[in-house]
């Protein structure tokens, strides 16, 4: 567990200015499950201390955001959140790998909320919980939130909308710990090649899929039959290997894997009209 990884300085200041916070619908979810309070006159007065530029800096680390807000004084808020048990974050991964499309929107930076889902099925979630023991802020308000804590958690949404790998990061978890992590479950989860239903590589190794090869066959006549999606990504995520071409911190297997299913529909239903076409032609 990465719990003393260097704090992120985060945005200091709500670009939102009116209305509602939380652009994405992680943002949104993450004030829900942090903010369980009716007292807007204290979350208003929260939100315009994000607004106003009352915050002098917000860092995260590890299970831990720390701040200093200007009120009648300057105040210190540190909010803890739980750490996530390794047994938990070992099925978290599991389940993100197992799912082609899961991992693929994860790394480009999004979150899909069928994943949530799926975790919430085992009591999971992306969304970590405020550590109930630990009092946020050393102003004389017994409130919870007080007004700075709920500056800090609207700065936090909005700063999660942006970068939501900053969920995992209150969970205890760094990027680097989530990426690791995907990459070890998805080599311990791999299905053995004997008892694959589709063969995706050629014989050799798998680097030989990212180089050119021969030209293809004329491909009118031949007949397609395609697998089961879910058993063609995870096949194809499994095989394909690390693709030698850089595409920042996506995995360009994984993104291959999610759009080779709908490739195969169309070059099926590609075959089909051709042999339409062929029947048409010689009647």
């Amino acid at each position: 567990m990465a719990l003393h990884a260097a704090p992120i300085p985060l945005t200091s200041l709500l670009s939102s200015q009116r209305g509602g916070v939380g652009e994405t619908w992680w943002g949104r979810k993450f004030l829900e499950v942090v903010m369980k309070s009716n007292d807007y006159i204290r979350l208003n007065a929260g939100k315009s201390y994000a607004r106003n530029g009352q915050v002098q800096w917000i860092e995260a680390s590890p299970c831990s955001v720390e701040a200093k807000v200007s009120g009648s004084y300057v105040y210190a808020v540190r909010i803890r959140f739980t750490p996530l048990p390794e047994e938990s974050w070992k099925k978290m991964l599991s389940i993100i790998s197992d799912e082609a499309s899961f991992a693929a929107r994860l790394m480009a930076g999004s979150f899909p909320e069928a994943m949530e889902r799926r975790l919430s099925k085992q009591d999971l979630s992306l969304f970590p919980r405020v550590d109930p023991k630990s009092k946020g802020c050393n102003c004389p308000d017994k409130g919870s939130p007080c007004k700075h804590e709920a500056a800090i958690y609207f700065l936090l949404a909005e700063n999660i909308d942006k970068d939501p790998f900053l969920l995992f990061l209150l969970h205890g978890k760094t990027k680097e710990d989530v990426l690791s992590g995907l990459r070890e479950a998805r080599v311990a989860e791999s299905v053995p090649t004997d008892n694959l239903e589709v063969s995706v590589v050629p014989s050799g190794s798998s680097g030989s899929y990212y180089r050119m090869g021969a030209a293809l066959p004329d491909v009118g006549n031949i007949p397609c039959q395609i697998s089961d999606d879910k058993v063609l990504k995870k096949n194809l995520y499994d095989q394909l290997g690390k693709c030698p071409v850089p595409l920042g911190d996506a995995n360009l297997g994984a993104l291959i894997a999610e759009l080779y299913p709908r490739a195969a529909g169309l070059a099926a239903r590609f075959s089909r009209d051709m042999n339409r076409s062929s029947e048409s032609d010689s009647s």
